[in-house]
């Protein structure tokens, strides 16, 4: 059997994570052989890895606070990386690129993989990619990409170079996939488009699952939902705070429903008291299954200023929940404006009009559910194109 090994930073809820189980359920263990390799192995999706999944010893180099400070002051690729921020932070101000050259100093010094493999996957940009650039040994190297990358923040110049090791780049939309070609030309041949698997007949059983959070929903109001990192920069959730502060002062009663956790949690919560909505916003903090609450939005809110292709946008849409959303680069690949959600301006204006269109036209949302519920979910094409990308061929060891 191929001999795979797949990198990926640890099994916290998110999209990213949602994907990778998708990932590793659709594997052949006939045909492949899996190991999975976290930086940490923690996080509350971990005891959904499959069976037939290797789970390797974490490679985090260190045990405690301490050791981590030592580690980073003794160490030749931090300080490098140190210096280079201070040109990054003066050229690309706001970027994420310093967060790139981190992510490549921390997989330099992260513990080396051992094994040589057929192919190596690292399942999420930055740290992931890095480490297996520079920490793994194999014989195909690909590189799974979940955002859109002119909108991400992150700076081409600082990939470029060491991104020609990589055989593949896999990119979650058909727009990220365009768009990546046109930053990387010289890596064009090299990408290509494979859809996220989700499985439908999965997500209503984990919709039907017990949870121990309340959902706060009332019956007489539309209650919008939202499940994401709570992080305005790229969730724009506070630019949709100020648009139900407007919706509040013209009248309109509704609820929102927020479930996830963040840097700006905290900030998220003073603005809902600042805003007087603590009758109407409620958070629920971070759970390790949020559908049996989702189940019961009536629809589902993303103001983010970009996205890949979010798989929340997905399984909201298995529990016929239809979907309110700016326009990231994969919207029109996950919704049918109009037909089963609303795709909106990226902008405060668009949130304010399509929180406002809902609440004037409360009857569209049976209409879209009803749509919603005719869609047909299929991955037969997305699997094959994975077993086209890994080989079918066995490998005799």
């Amino acid at each position: 059997m191929k001999k795979i090994l797949i990198v990926y930073p640890s099994m916290s809820v998110g999209g990213s994570t949602t994907s990778l189980l998708g990932l590793l359920n659709s594997l052949d263990s006939k045909k492949y052989c899996v190991d999975l390799q976290l930086y940490k192995n923690s996080g509350k999706y971990i005891d959904f890895i499959p069976d037939s999944i290797n789970l390797l010893p974490e490679v985090c180099p260190f045990k405690n606070q301490i050791q981590s400070v030592l580690l980073r002051v003794f160490s030749y690729s931090y300080w490098k990386a140190f210096f280079r921020s201070f040109k990054i932070k003066n050229k690309y101000p706001n970027s994420l690129g310093v967060s790139q050259e981190t992510a490549y100093a921390r997989a330099k010094i992260s513990k080396k993989s051992n094994k040589k493999y057929d192919i190596a996957i690292g399942f999420l940009e930055m740290w992931s990619n890095s480490y297996v650039l520079q920490r793994v040994k194999a014989t195909k190297k690909i590189a799974w990409i979940h955002v859109d990358y002119a909108q991400s923040g992150m700076i081409a110049e600082i990939d470029r170079n060491r991104f020609k090791d990589f055989s593949n780049f896999i990119l979650v939309s058909k727009e990220a996939e365009k768009s990546f070609k046109k930053i990387f030309p010289e890596y064009q041949d090299k990408s290509l488009f494979i859809e996220n698997i989700l499985y439908p007949e999965i997500v209503i059983k984990k919709s039907l699952e017990s949870s121990a959070k309340k959902c706060y929903r009332k019956q007489e109001v539309i209650n919008f939902g939202t499940v994401c990192r709570i992080e305005f920069r790229h969730k724009g959730l506070d630019r949709a705070l100020l648009t139900f502060k407007k919706m509040k002062d013209l009248g309109y009663s509704f609820c929102w429903h927020i479930i996830g956790n963040g840097s700006d949690y905290e900030k998220l919560n003073r603005m809902i008291d600042e805003y007087g909505l603590n009758e109407n916003v409620f958070l629920y903090g971070e759970m390790s299954n949020p559908l049996p609450l989702v189940k019961h939005f009536d629809i589902f809110l993303l103001p983010s200023y970009y996205e890949g292709k979010p798989m929340v946008i997905t399984e909201s849409q298995m529990l016929n929940v239809p979907s309110l959303v700016t326009r990231y680069s994969s919207a029109d690949e996950q919704i049918l404006n109009m037909e089963n959600g609303m795709i909106v301006d990226n902008s405060q204006d668009g949130i304010d009009y399509g929180v406002k269109y809902v609440l004037d036209n409360i009857n569209i949302l049976s209409f879209w559910k009803e749509n919603l519920y005719k869609k047909h979910w299929s991955y037969d094409d997305t699997i094959d194109k994975i077993n086209k990308l890994l080989g079918d061929d066995a490998c005799d060891y």
